[in-house]
């Protein structure tokens, strides 16, 4: 009965079976909309993207020149505040988490205010006219930066003189630019090693059973890369056309006595996909 209501209140009466062939191939009139528990029917979502896309295109389509309006349009109201956000926990450490949370829903509100009110953007427009029809289409995202801005600079203000909140820099090393080299010893462990970056070399794979996450190279290798036990090191499978589908994390342990071989754990081969037969690259991350 729900359907059948359905069905009629949306579309009339006499395209209904020529809907139900186009959507699941059934001209009967019956929609039969259950589903497996384990399977989903990818056609019938297709045929009903596909539906509401010309629904919309139909709709709102003739709004806009060009599909790069219509896109720009969606990016100027969403865009601005979330990148403010990202921008300033990224560079500023006094930045705070209550401050980029109402930094997001207040500029998201600036900006949707901005489209029932766009006078509102006359002071940012630098000389362009408003379109009475798409007005400040591309001045929209410089009013949402801005008050975006202000509103993180100021919230973050409130914050620490009326709350006591804590500096990023303090709480969580590594968050901003300012401790980026804190960030990368905390998630090696160590102090990192920036010596002879770019460097690499191949060899073949040694596979021991062990349980351990180290990966171990001949001494002459480790000379070559300037690499120490404890530094972060990058196994892949030598050709480089797969593009690290084959490849692996680890750090370095003591040097091998073979000469001429990797030497990895049999769960660490696994874990990185690797093939024992095949010449496998190494290089020094940090």
């Amino acid at each position: 009965g729900i359907q059948a209501g359905v069905k009629e209140f949306i579309y009339p009466e006499e395209n209904i079976k020529t809907f139900n062939k186009f959507i699941i191939g059934d001209s009967s009139g019956q929609i039969d909309i259950s589903l497996d528990e384990k399977t989903v029917d990818t056609k019938l979502i297709q045929k009903w993207i596909t539906v509401i896309g010309f629904w919309n295109k139909s709709k709102y389509g003739s709004e806009f020149k060009t599909v790069y309006q219509a896109l720009y349009a969606l990016i100027a109201v969403t865009t601005p505040p979330l990148m403010m956000v990202i921008l300033m926990g990224v560079l500023w450490p006094r930045f705070t988490s209550r401050a980029a949370f109402w930094t997001l829903l207040l500029g998201s509100g600036a900006v949707l205010a901005s489209l029932f009110f766009p006078e509102i953007i006359t002071p940012f427009a630098h000389g362009v006219e408003m379109d009475p029809e798409r007005p400040y289409g591309y001045m929209r995202s410089l009013f949402g930066l801005v008050t975006s801005g202000l509103l993180a600079v100021s919230i973050t203000i409130v914050d620490h003189v009326f709350f006591g909140a804590s500096q990023w820099k303090e709480t969580r090393p590594g968050m901003v630019v300012t401790t980026l080299h804190q960030g990368i010893a905390a998630f090696k462990g160590g102090p990192p090693n920036y010596r002879a970056p770019g460097r690499s070399a191949v060899l073949s794979l040694s596979v021991t059973d062990c349980e351990s996450t180290e990966i171990r190279l001949p001494g002459w290798v480790l000379h070559e890369l300037q690499a120490e036990p404890g530094d972060l090191l990058y196994i892949s499978d030598a050709r480089r056309w797969l593009g690290g589908f084959r490849s692996v994390h680890g750090p370095a342990g003591p040097a091998t006595e073979s000469e001429d071989a990797i030497s990895v754990s049999r769960p660490l081969l696994e874990k990185g996909n690797l093939l024992a037969d095949r010449p496998t690259r190494v290089e020094k991350i940090i």
